[in-house]
């Protein structure tokens, strides 16, 4: 709501500022706005265009000698607007198709390329001494797409997805590992922290049907497993695979539990969730 930036949007081309103090929007600013032009010498402004956004505003100083910019300095100016704009533009469409291609298409949450990349990074640094990997997989799922289809389905996975993000907030970064499973790496979280986490999204998974009354003959629980690295994991594969070990078990003791995966036990610690 700046006046600067609402005479850009308006117009859309260079300015002098001695023209621009002449409009309107200029008696609208603050003293501490116009003062602050003043301190900075700022004697010319152009527009960055985002197609029809106004994606930012070049401020321009006095020239060499305290010359005032010409006709011919503006139509120079145009030039470099457009072409920088155009740039920004670019910068914005990679921006989008990066992170398009980071993110699960069905879910939003980040897919399994991605959390490859985020995982070897975290494994190699030295930002954290240890970390948590989680591991959730969703019980008889294909049960539950024969039952219901495949649109109630992936309906499901949204809101296990929603409700996985809601709960991991910026503590850590969720991923759809495959189909039905998810993973979140939890850098600098113990253990038990994240069997707290666990127990919390199993009693959402289990409620998300019962408050509608949906889905009543197959209501959704999830299997969970989590391992501990210690930074930095030379081999961040064998991290995931004591997960999917835990899974193992937590699936093989009756499903909807976690287990915590302990070297030379296989990982045999359930606990059921209640």
């Amino acid at each position: 709501d700046n006046p600067m930036v609402e005479w850009m949007r308006q117009n859309r081309r260079c300015i002098q500022i001695s023209e621009f103090r002449r409009t309107v929007l200029f008696k609208s600013m603050w003293e501490e706005e116009k003062q602050l032009i003043r301190e900075l010498g700022i004697q010319c402004m152009l527009p960055l265009q985002d197609e029809e956004s106004l994606a930012g505003i070049v401020l321009l100083a006095s020239k060499k000698k305290g010359k005032s910019y010409g006709y011919d300095d503006l139509n120079f100016l145009e030039s470099v607007s457009s072409i920088a704009s155009i740039a920004v533009r670019n910068s914005r469409l990679y921006e989008k198709a990066c992170e398009e291609a980071r993110r699960d298409y069905l879910t939003g949450v980040a897919n399994r390329r991605y959390f490859y990349e985020v995982l070897e990074q975290c494994c190699d640094s030295e930002a954290y001494d240890f970390g948590s990997l989680v591991m959730i997989d969703v019980d008889d799922f294909k049960l539950y797409n024969q039952l219901y289809g495949t649109e109630a389905g992936d309906g499901a996975l949204k809101r296990i997805a929603e409700m996985i993000r809601g709960e991991v907030g910026e503590k850590g970064i969720v991923a759809r590992y495959s189909g039905k499973v998810f993973t979140i790496l939890l850098p600098g979280v113990t253990e038990s922290e994240a069997e707290a986490l666990t127990g919390r999204i199993s009693d959402l998974v289990r409620e998300m049907n019962k408050a509608s009354g949906e889905n009543a003959m197959k209501v959704l629980t999830v299997s969970c497993g989590i391992a501990l690295g210690v930074c930095p994991i030379h081999d961040f594969h064998e991290l995931i695979e004591h997960a999917d070990t835990a899974v193992y078990y937590a699936k093989k003791a009756g499903k909807n539990r976690t287990v915590i995966y302990k070297e030379g036990n296989g990982g045999e610690r359930p606990s059921e969730l209640s």
